[in-house]
């Protein structure tokens, strides 16, 4: 996907998003994307193509793995981002990011109040981490595999188009404000996909 999000008066942050394994590929090249998207006249009625660039173009790697993050350790926790909670499906980070740093306050404060910033202490959080998120962040990397067909993806945005409740539900699940299992319901999937 690409965005264009406002940072102050006459400035934007232009991107493009890819996975790993489509890049790896060849299958899609991110900067030619990019440059594509940024040259598209109906995108931002042509004022992206009258822009210039603040610096050379810069990427980074979203990290959406957290079962594979370590998220903490004797005297720090690891939130957001770093602690892997970026979302699979559709790169959003900073909802988790917010409710991560709560969560490790909450565990910093408990930590404060025993004394104890040990490892053991503090695993607590982790295993809160993941009753907050882990399902969530399983159910999004299946959706994630699954609209990696075009031909599915294709008949999912259509049926999107007709649907404005629908576009609404998955809208809201993209930016985090209603879990992917919504969408695994068997009307919902029905709906999306007939």
């Amino acid at each position: 996907y690409n965005w264009i999000f406002p940072i102050s008066e006459g400035r934007v942050n232009v991107g493009t998003c890819s996975t790993v394994a489509l890049t790896r590929s060849g299958q899609v090249e991110l900067k030619s994307e990019l440059n594509r998207f940024m040259a598209d006249p109906g995108v931002s009625e042509g004022r992206l193509l009258q822009s210039e660039a603040d610096g050379p173009a810069k990427g980074a790697v979203l990290r959406t793995r957290m079962q594979a993050t370590r998220s903490h350790t004797e005297r720090a926790l690891v939130v957001g981002d770093a602690a892997g909670l970026v979302n699979p499906l559709s790169g959003e980070g900073i909802a988790p990011a917010m409710l991560s740093a709560e969560l490790a306050a909450r565990h910093t404060l408990r930590a404060f109040e025993k004394g104890d910033f040990s490892a053991d202490q503090l695993e607590s959080y982790t295993r809160s981490l993941r009753g907050q998120f882990l399902n969530d962040h399983q159910v999004a990397r299946s959706l994630s595999i699954v609209l990696h067909s075009p031909p599915l993806l294709n008949r999912v945005v259509r049926n999107l188009q007709r649907k404005p409740d629908l576009a609404l539900l998955i809208a809201l699940i993209f930016i985090g404000q209603k879990p992917p299992l919504a969408a695994l319901k068997p009307a919902t999937l029905w709906r999306l996909i007939f």
